[in-house]
């Protein structure tokens, strides 16, 4: 059985990054290893590519699918601005965010009416709000798994790798498996691992 030290996750991005998918992975592996009473849900623009996405899950004696402000213990995030967004008004102080390097500009920083802030300066802001982050090269580890479609793998594979969740991580993978096309179950397994890998290397040396 899954034993999770974090209940309250949030996963952010943009609309086509796959952050609803993410969170039900999460969700899933989760009831399937006996814990049942699971809440996931969904806000702002999901259905629409490059929209904002935001998924809360919930794992332990939750009766609303949503997370209070300041109490997200894990923030996935698949976008940096969408993360740092999303850690202002969710991260916990307690918390810890994993933020992937890739960023998708919003149209005013794309016609030149706003400047995309530093990775540097996204960091420390959300370090004066939570626990800790941490920056993730994940598009650089999808494309080596194969496709930059395979980047939010590559941060579950870095969550899952975290002390502070406590995953199974066969019981994730094997979702992860069950949930994507049978053509990219192997550029998925990788980047799983890539990720896994990344994180472990990381916080061990």
């Amino acid at each position: 059985m899954i034993i999770l030290k974090a209940n309250n996750i949030i996963v952010s991005g943009v609309g086509g990054q796959g952050s609803i998918l993410v969170s039900h992975i999460i969700a899933e592996t989760v009831i399937k290893c006996g814990r049942r009473n699971v809440r996931v849900g969904e806000t702002y623009g999901g259905a629409m590519r490059g929209g904002s996405v935001v998924s809360h899950v919930r794992l332990h004696n939750a009766f609303a699918p949503l997370i209070s402000e300041d109490k997200a213990e894990v923030l996935i995030a698949l976008e940096p601005l969408e993360g740092f967004r999303i850690a202002v008004k969710y991260l916990s102080p307690e918390g810890v965010a994993f933020i992937s390097d890739s960023k998708i500009l919003p149209i005013d920083v794309k016609m030149g009416c706003a400047d995309y802030p530093s990775l540097e300066y996204i960091s420390d802001c959300i370090l004066t709000l939570a626990k800790a982050v941490y920056i993730i090269p994940a598009k650089k580890l999808a494309i080596k798994a194969g496709n930059d479609k395979f980047l939010s793998i590559v941060m579950l594979g870095v969550v899952a790798a975290s002390s502070l969740l406590d995953i199974n991580e066969e019981d994730l993978l094997g979702t992860v498996i069950s949930r994507v096309p049978s053509d990219l179950v192997e550029g998925n397994k990788r980047a799983f691992k890539y990720g896994y890998d990344y994180f472990k290397n990381k916080t061990e040396n």
